[in-house]
């Protein structure tokens, strides 16, 4: 195995205990499972959020992977949210994680809860860049903040666990491109076209995009999604990173790039890097957080909708909202029920022949 395979070994633990003092206080860390050898994984097992006494004044967790800190320059730190499709991550760590180069320093892999065997799987894995976090809710999204907090690198990749392949070494591949194109903010990979993954049906069949070269980076400007993008350090902290909701939420990409390209950045996708994605209602059942979600999603989507139309039935609004492009049309709004209905029931076409 290269130096950026993900090995399988025994685990050994040391296993620190917290003070039951702090077990009655409502967010603690339960405990911390330390690896006594550096090549075996960190398990951090926590409640409701990350307890401030073990962050650093910045807001960071004070546990890095590796020689990460003190070689930042070029490092990749990728960060993982799974919940409930062990099938799904095992394709993701075998496929994906194992075929990152030697850029990649850190990964952390956070368990939102997951009632099936994926915690069972995460401790059986062995690496010295890799950090499991298993939370006791699904938070959805909302756990990107804390999961990038556990990483020092000096670019960031978020990654879906549900994709399931990828050429070697796509991580370089990602940074390099990212780094060749002036002022790119936010880059995703580009997903290989099948039809029963909701986020490639979205990106060949409901999305516009326009090809362009740069750098001698082909491009595709348009909606920029999560399932597999980087960013750089500095940009993320100077947007405010990654938003949350009170409730789970499940829209953090698009979130992220509308604050990048305020900033004054650029968000695009990649037209010669293809990864296969297995998002959806054909490959796994839906979280009820994320049906529950997508179900408010729609209601407040055809609300814009409803009240934009009655905007537009007022003289001169049509006319200046062209001009000075105040909101987005009626139609474009709407579009965003598709997003949400393939999300939840799913695309019914046949894969590409």
């Amino acid at each position: 195995m290269g130096d950026g395979a993900l090995g399988f070994y025994g685990l050994a633990y040391r296993v620190i205990l917290v003070p039951l003092s702090r077990l009655a206080q409502p967010s603690p860390i339960m405990m911390t499972i330390s690896a006594t050898a550096p090549d075996i994984v960190d398990v951090l097992f926590v409640r409701d959020g990350m307890p401030s006494d073990v962050q650093n004044s910045k807001g960071r967790l004070d546990m890095t992977v590796g020689d990460s800190g003190a070689q930042r320059s070029g490092t990749i730190a990728i960060v993982v949210l799974t919940y409930d499709r062990v099938h799904l991550l095992r394709q993701c760590v075998e496929n994906v994680l194992a075929r990152t180069s030697s850029a990649t320093r850190e990964i952390v892999i956070w368990d939102n809860g997951s009632p099936d065997g994926t915690a069972d799987y995460l401790t059986s894995l062995g690496d010295p860049r890799l950090r499991i976090v298993c939370h006791e809710t699904n938070i959805g999204h909302n756990a990107y903040p804390d999961a990038v907090a556990l990483t020092t690198a000096e670019y960031v990749i978020e990654l879906d666990d549900d994709m399931i392949d990828a050429p070697d070494e796509w991580d370089l591949t990602l940074l390099r491109a990212f780094q060749a194109v002036p002022r790119m903010g936010f880059l995703a990979s580009g997903l290989v076209n099948n039809p029963l993954d909701t986020a490639a049906h979205l990106m060949y069949n409901v999305h516009d995009y326009t090809p362009i070269e740069d750098s001698g980076v082909r491009l595709l400007l348009g909606p920029t999604g999560g399932y597999c993008a980087i960013t750089s350090r500095d940009i993320y902290d100077l947007v405010g990173g990654f938003s949350r909701e009170r409730r789970a939420f499940f829209e953090e990409d698009g979130t992220y790039a509308a604050a990048v390209e305020r900033a004054g950045y650029r968000t695009a996708t990649m037209q010669d890097l293809l990864m296969a994605h297995a998002g959806g209602p054909h490959y796994s059942v839906q979280a009820k957080e994320k049906v529950r979600y997508y179900e408010s999603y729609k209601r407040r989507v055809a609300r814009k909708v409803a009240v934009k139309r009655l905007l537009l039935r007022v003289p001169g609004v049509a006319p200046l909202n062209r001009r000075h492009g105040w909101f987005k049309s009626p139609e474009e709004t709407a579009r965003s029920v598709e997003v949400a209905r393939l999300f939840l029931e799913g695309s019914s076409a046949p894969p590409p022949g």
